[in-house]
């Protein structure tokens, strides 16, 4: 699974454009955590010493992912006052699925339980876009080589949707400056 500097930017990438007046700091915060909240299921683990032990479990499914995104669909508008396609949430949180398959698994099970509660079976693609990452709970593999370069790839093969959004989103709002519209 990528780390979750691969999560937060592709949730950034797919989320709504900030609200004009909100703060930056806690719109991104927002879309982060919704991003990155099916690997929430390293708490336990991380708690008992076993950071793995109970990671690609139910978080890890499509039920899980729609049921987040209705949550996060109702809590969106009290913090930020606007709504926003359920959509939009939908494809973060279902996007935490996609990267995972798309990631070199090297831990059984295998994939994700993609359609618990009715199927047990774990899913994967055959192919990997993204290197595995070393977790322990030493310093030394959490720091180590390897993850050093699979964060790299993550971040060469995210961030530039990341910044492309980045330009649209604000052409769009420069180009409506100039022409004396409103922003929204």
């Amino acid at each position: 699974m990528p780390t979750p500097i691969a999560h937060s930017l592709v949730s950034l990438t797919l989320s709504d454009a900030r609200p004009e007046g909100t703060h930056l700091i806690k719109w991104a915060t927002f879309w982060v955590i919704l991003g990155n909240f099916a690997d929430f299921d390293f708490l336990p683990g991380i708690l008992l010493g076993a950071p793995g032990r109970f990671h690609h479990g139910f978080t890890h499914s499509i039920l899980f992912a729609v049921v987040l995104s209705v949550v996060a669909y109702h809590v969106y508008p009290l913090i930020f006052r606007r709504r926003v396609s359920f959509w939009v949430f939908l494809s973060v949180t279902g996007s935490h699925l996609f990267l995972d398959c798309l990631t070199l698994d090297t831990a059984s099970p295998f994939g994700l339980p993609l359609f618990w509660p009715f199927s047990q079976a774990y899913f994967r693609f055959p192919f990997s876009l993204f290197l595995n990452v070393e977790r322990a709970m030493s310093l030394r593999i959490l720091l180590s080589w390897h993850n050093f370069l699979a964060i790299s790839l993550e971040i060469v093969l995210t961030l530039p949707f990341l910044v492309g959004v980045w330009f649209v989103r604000n052409g769009r709002r420069l180009r409506r400056e100039r022409e004396g519209l409103p922003s929204n």
